[in-house]
């Protein structure tokens, strides 16, 4: 189904899709726009391919039962990209930038992958209340405000960091 909203004065401001797509493979993709797949709540599955190399922002916003993606060659995650899914365990050691909320609002987080010289936008991996685990953590350069606000992160080594932004690891 279909819903498009309009603001008093018949603006369209959004435009929001719920079909049943369960799996979806993007192994030939080179682009994906901003909120393509997102509040698929039946999504659970997705095949990224070696042209990929950025996410835009909201691609898979809240597509709540997203639990299975590799993220391939991912070089950059965009604004609230995965935010409110169901994501485990990510690999996102290719990855170089996380936009803000990225991974926001993921309960079920547990560990995450960093790469080296990463830099992790605000909110980032705000409000992931199981994400006990870093790997990696030594090598990140920029922590921006609320990166990890509301997370379990209960260690951390931020010795290579060269910016942590205010409140980043407030409980």
């Amino acid at each position: 189904f279909s819903v498009i909203a309009t603001d008093d004065n018949g603006l369209y401001r959004y435009h929001y899709h719920a079909p049943l797509l369960k799996e979806i493979n993007l192994s030939s993709a080179e682009k994906v726009g901003r909120g393509a797949f997102s509040y698929i709540a039946s999504l659970s599955s997705v095949k990224l391919g070696q042209k990929l190399t950025e996410i835009a922002d909201a691609v898979f916003y809240m597509s709540t039962s997203l639990s299975d993606i590799s993220f391939a060659k991912i070089e950059k995650i965009g604004e609230s990209a995965f935010g409110e899914t169901a994501l485990k365990n990510i690999d996102l050691s290719a990855v170089s930038e996380i936009g803000e909320s990225a991974f926001a609002f993921i309960s079920t987080l547990e560990s995450v992958k960093l790469a080296d010289g990463v830099k992790i936008g605000k909110g980032a991996f705000g409000y992931t209340k199981a994400l006990t685990k870093l790997e990696n953590d030594a090598n990140i350069a920029v922590v921006e405000d609320y990166a990890f606000a509301y997370s379990a992160i209960y260690s951390i080594d931020l010795s290579g960091a060269e910016h942590i932004g205010t409140h980043a690891f407030i409980k």
